[in-house]
């Protein structure tokens, strides 16, 4: 049976469909914002094309796109928020690594006090062999 293509109700005067997705450089793992926009003919014809691309494409600002904020306090606040994360991180990794080198700095304490101890019973284990061996050499001379 061959497949069949669900017909779509598509509105002829919408020209383009923008969609992409957004996300966050310093954490790929969340989940990004997804950005979907509709040029119709209608808002085309009030757009004004914008040639200060170096490429000299046409760039088309729609007014339904949201994927920036639209005043600069927006994007200075939003570009501050990230620079207090980057910062936070950063913060974080040096506590983390901190921390690390404390409990590396326990753990050689705690294996040089075992092989010291290890090394005392070793010393007393020699002593009362030497002990031992004393007397039975004492008993063998008589």
């Amino acid at each position: 049976m061959p497949y069949l293509k669900k017909k779509r109700n598509i509105n002829p005067e919408i020209l383009l469909t923008l969609s992409s997705t957004i996300t966050n450089p310093y954490s790929p793992n969340e989940e990004g914002l997804e950005v979907t926009s509709e040029v119709t003919l209608s808002e085309i014809e009030n757009v004004e094309p914008d040639f200060r691309d170096d490429t000299k494409k046409i760039i088309v600002k729609t007014p339904k796109a949201k994927a920036l904020p639209s005043s600069p306090s927006k994007i200075q606040t939003r570009i501050s928020s990230t620079k207090y994360k980057k910062d936070s991180i950063i913060e974080q990794i040096r506590l983390d690594r901190k921390q690390y080198q404390e409990e590396r700095l326990k753990m050689e304490k705690y294996r040089i006090d075992q092989m010291l101890e290890i090394e005392k019973e070793m010393l007393e284990i020699r002593r009362k062999r030497n002990e031992l061996l004393e007397k039975r050499n004492n008993l063998l001379d008589y």
